[in-house]
Order: structure tokens, then sequence, then C-alpha cells
């Protein structure tokens, strides 16, 4: 450092730096994908080796043997199939006891890394062993863990005139999802995703009337852990805009909808969602799409529907 009399007032100490050749630096492993050990990892993942250095392919040799038993999915159509033939995925049973894997090696980059691409996917819920060696030398022996069988759930939204209704919220077990521009919507197809247990869910469609232009629809659904579970059409009420709304309160005779309806509720209290025991309704008549349980062997032809959702009586 020099200051204003151009005089030196501080200096570096000279060191002395010296580079290894890279023959001098022993190979290594240093990264492999997936992890040592890791677990839920996607069927489709690919294995790829990490060197510090360049490698000759001809000299590398990696084995993968995988331990699966129970069911997965797996496409068993012959390799040109056409689509209309084709049967796509299906729940089979595997017993796969330490069975190899076919796989091909690729170098790519700098020939330091190596993608292992697998020539067969392995199943849910199965151990998979790696093993590399080069040169003779076993530069690593390790395992990891797929995913667990996923819980598939398929359904529309349709309204009460079988449209498919595009971008409404749908809930399952603190799950939310928006129908696509055909209504369809699907859970549990994530990668990676924690498989929903089986049991009874609450299924909610447009929770709270968040499209104000339809109404709400609450359904207990039967889910089968491991399985895809195809709710097929699933109703919303479209809401007539052409419909006013009608004010209900306790204790009150109603006639709603210009006397198309008579509600008495004199003797009787009504409670909406929030607590309140009055406060402004959607009436409207509806001969299919019904929002509502009915009795599979006692389907009414007809009903009128309530919303907002949730809306109770009490005599």
């Amino acid at each position: 450092m020099i200051d204003a009399n151009n005089v030196t007032v501080a200096a570096l100490q000279p060191r002395t730096v010296s580079v290894s050749e890279p023959a001098q630096v022993p190979l290594a492993l240093v990264t492999v994908q997936p992890a040592q050990g890791a677990q839920r990892v996607d069927t489709k993942a690919q294995i790829a080796l990490f060197f510090n250095q360049s490698i000759d392919a001809s000299q590398l040799e990696v084995t993968v043997f995988e331990t699966a038993f129970g069911k997965t999915w797996l496409n068993q159509d012959a390799q040109g199939t056409e689509f209309f033939n084709a049967k796509g995925h299906q729940l089979v049973d595997v017993q796969r006891d330490h069975q190899a894997v076919p796989l091909s090696l690729q170098l790519i980059g700098n020939t330091k890394t190596v993608l292992v691409n697998l020539g067969r996917e392995p199943a849910y819920n199965a151990t998979v062993f790696v093993e590399v060696t080069y040169q003779g030398n076993s530069y690593a022996r390790y395992q990891y863990q797929t995913a667990a069988l996923p819980t598939l759930i398929n359904l529309v939204v349709r309204d009460q005139y079988n449209r498919a209704v595009p971008n409404i919220r749908v809930e399952l077990a603190g799950l939310s999802r928006i129908s696509d521009a055909e209504g369809a919507v699907q859970f549990g197809f994530d990668r990676n995703a924690e498989p929903l247990a089986g049991g009874n869910y609450r299924l909610g469609v447009n929770p709270k009337q968040a499209n104000a232009a339809y109404g709400e629809t609450q359904l207990t659904v039967p889910v089968a852990a491991g399985r895809l579970n195809d709710f097929g059409f699933v109703p919303i009420s479209f809401l007539n805009p052409e419909i006013g709304a009608n004010y209900l309160t306790s204790g009150t005779e109603h006639s709603l909808n210009g006397d198309e309806l008579l509600l008495d509720l004199r003797t009787a209290q009504i409670t909406f969602p929030a607590g309140a025991t009055q406060g402004s309704v959607h009436l409207q008549f509806n001969t299919s799409g019904f929002n509502y349980p009915t009795h599979p062997f006692a389907q009414p032809s007809w009903l009128y529907g309530f919303q907002p959702l949730g809306i109770r009586l009490t005599t």
C-alpha cells in the first residue's frame, strides 16, 4: 500500500502456492443421486454419479438390483401399440427379490458425470441397491427407497345442465385443486407426495362459494388407499342470476321466489353456517345435478336447493 508521498506503508508477505497435477489427486466419487438412504424417491428418478475427474467409461461398471413385493403401476403395452388399443398403466403384483435391473451408462459434459439409464422403472415401495466399480476398485455400495404406492383420485365437476365447470376449487383432506378447462380434478398424482390413507373423506367443491356464480357442494367419499379412485361426475349448482335473493328469519312465514315456495318457520329456528339466525339465501328449483346427498334407492325427481350450504332448521 502506498501513501500520498509515494511511500510504501504496507505490503503483503510473499506466499508459495503449489498446484497438484490432476493425476496426483485420487479419483473419488463425490456425489450420487438419489442419495444414500434417500426415502420416497420418484420411481422415474434417474441415477447420476459425479466424479472429481474425468473417467474412462470402458473401465466403469455399475450394477443395480431391486427388491419389491406388492403392487405397482406398470405399463405392459408393447412398444408401438396403437393408442385405441393401449391399456396404459395398470395395477399389478410384483415379486422382485434382489432382481438385476438392465441399464446403460451415459457420460455427459466433461466426462466426470455419469447418467445411469435404467431399462425398467423400479416398483413403488422398492429398495434399490447400487454398486459402482472403476478399474476393479469399489467406489460405492448404497441403497435408496422408492415412494409408496400412490392413492389416486379422479373427478369431473359438472353443473345441473351437465356442463363442465372450469376454475372451481376442490378440497379434500387438506389438499386443494382447481378444475381444468374440462372440469377435471386430480389428487395424488404429485411426485413424492405422501399418499392418502384409506377411509372416508369430506370432499368440498367451491367452498364458501368462492365462485359466487355457483353453489357449494359437500360430499363424503370413500377412498381406497393405493388405488385409483374414480368419483366420476361431481355436481355443482349454477345459480340462476335472474333469481333474486330471499331473506330468511326465524319464527316467520316466508313466501319465496314470488310465491313459488312457502316456508313456514313460525315454530322453527334457522341457523346459518356462521351462527346467525337470519340472512340471505338463494333458492333454486333443480331436476338434476343435485349437490345434496340422496339415498341411492330413493332418488328424488326434483328438489329445491338452498345456498349457502350448511343452513340448519330446528324446531
